[in-house]
């Protein structure tokens, strides 16, 4: 008796572990996805998450972007075919670094999810064959502080999670996406230290979601603005990169999506669309004005969040196609940049000039709106209340003023003394 006990134990014992096996071996599932897109991950549901995949998978690394100022670990994920142990692996490689970043305001949580998603789906294969030509480092919750602060009170104009979001400003209380020159935050520290320098991607992103202009689109983005970096990028972002993007979106992956941006003026809708602005201190411009391809995702806060958790995801695979397409293009562009950047400081001319003011101008290409008829509330001294109908409404050659130019320049310095 005690014999078949044991026997019976035994075969117990063994389809155990061939059961924990399969489930270990299942696609894992981001909070997004397994909530049914009531909720968003918190710091340790993306930790487990990325140890999953570090089981299932010898093609990822994680290194540490930076600690948090709570003492949080920032995870910055490796992803190759081979994974490359350091970016010394990459010196007599052609494979180009692309890095996307996401919940650096941790209420715009898409990003975050969408970068899991990417993560799991590139390592299963079910994805084109990036690794051909790309490394992919993904940082996924920039700002793990911020994130972890969860609320439904939280950004309540947005259209979900039902059960909520985190906050803004990281355990300093300091906006990340204003630090791009001051380095206050050890987030950006550590970016610029441990990603940027490190691994010198040719192509940033930073994934965000935008309360302001009213349109059917859930998916916006732009690209670095600052004229003092290598206007050639900035060019190529405008006159090749955009309508290829937006050529990928809309007819392979079925979404629609616009420049990044708000009216000029609600009022008059068709007189104009345009960005944030061209400052360094927000980290696509930053990145930009270090030579670099680099893009500001917008995503629409107004559509449910499983729709922008999924815009998100198609514009990411997006920009990866456009990534793997031209590589060899952006990466002589980048080193050309850089050439002329180093021959310029090393000998800079009277004509060689610093932007500190600049003037706004259209871009050649103008793009169509599907937007909505808008009721506007005039209030003496601040910005008109704006709130659309249900009537929807075409606004079509739309200017899109995302051309900075010098309006006041200083002579380039051949140093600086802080």
């Amino acid at each position: 008796m005690n014999k078949v006990r044991f026997t019976l134990s035994i075969a117990a014992f063994l389809i155990l572990g061939w059961a924990t096996s399969l489930i270990a071996q299942e696609d894992p599932l981001t909070v997004a996805e397994s909530s049914h897109y009531q909720a968003t991950s918190r710091h340790s549901d993306v930790m487990d998450f990325v140890r999953a995949l570090q089981r299932q998978s010898s093609n990822i690394r994680v290194e540490t972007l930076c600690t948090s100022a709570e003492g949080k670990q920032i995870p910055l994920i490796v992803l190759g075919d081979p994974v490359p142990s350091s970016p010394a692996d990459l010196k007599w490689d052609d494979r180009a670094v692309v890095l996307i970043q996401a919940n650096i305001h941790a209420g715009e949580v898409e990003g975050k999810e969408a970068a899991l998603m990417l993560a799991r789906d590139l390592l299963q294969g079910k994805t084109s064959n990036y690794f051909d030509k790309l490394v992919v480092l993904l940082v996924p919750i920039f700002n793990a502080d911020g994130n972890d602060k969860i609320s439904p009170d939280n950004r309540r104009n947005q259209k979900g999670p039902e059960q909520g979001v985190g906050i803004r400003y990281n355990g300093q209380n300091l906006d990340l996406n204003r630090d791009g020159l001051k380095l206050e935050t050890p987030e950006v520290r550590g970016l610029i230290r441990n990603a940027l320098i490190r691994w010198d991607p040719v192509f940033f992103l930073d994934a965000h979601t935008h309360n302001g202009s009213y349109h059917q689109e859930p998916v916006t983005w732009t690209w670095g603005l600052n004229p003092n970096g290598a206007t050639t990028l900035v060019d190529y972002a405008a006159d090749v990169m955009w309508p290829a993007v937006d050529k990928l979106m809309r007819e392979k992956y079925d979404v629609k999506t616009i420049p990044h941006g708000d009216f000029m003026d609600p009022r008059e809708p068709e007189k104009g669309w345009v960005p944030l602005g061209p400052q360094p201190r927000y980290l696509s411009n930053y990145v930009g004005l270090r030579n670099r391809l680099s893009v500001l995702n917008e995503n629409y806060p107004y559509a449910d969040y499983e729709t922008r958790v999924r815009g998100c995801y198609k514009l990411y695979l997006a920009f990866l196609d456009f990534l793997l397409a031209e590589r060899d293009e952006i990466v002589a562009m980048v080193k050309e940049a850089d050439r002329k950047t180093i021959a310029r400081g090393l000998n800079p001319s009277e004509d060689d000039v610093f932007i500190v003011e600049y003037d706004r101008e259209p871009i050649q290409q103008t793009f169509t709106i599907l937007g909505y008829e808008m009721e506007v509330e005039e209030r003496e001294g601040r910005w008109p209340r704006v709130t659309p109908t249900e009537t929807k409404r075409t606004y079509s050659d739309v200017p899109y003023y995302a051309k900075y130019t010098a309006k006041r320049t200083v002579g380039l310095p051949r140093g600086y003394f802080i």
